[in-house]
């Protein structure tokens, strides 16, 4: 299993991973990067060059860390 890595202003997530943003190494739900994205926006580019016919690429923003389902 691959993981994320950054270079400069560059993410790169291995073909079938998954990458949160987080602001230290410890990853714990103090940490998860929360930008306030309130009237602004993400902009992102993405290259497929290497991937095959058929590639879904998605970019999903969610509230983390997520529910506890016990309570």
């Amino acid at each position: 299993m691959g993981s994320a890595q950054s270079r400069d202003s560059t993410i790169v997530i291995p073909y079938n991973e998954r990458a949160m943003l987080l602001t230290s190494y410890t990853a714990n739900s103090e940490t998860i990067y929360r930008p306030n994205l309130l009237g602004g926006a993400v902009d992102y580019d993405v290259d497929l060059s290497q991937s095959n016919c058929g590639c879904i690429a998605a970019f999903y923003l969610v509230s983390a860390p997520g529910k506890n389902s016990a309570g």
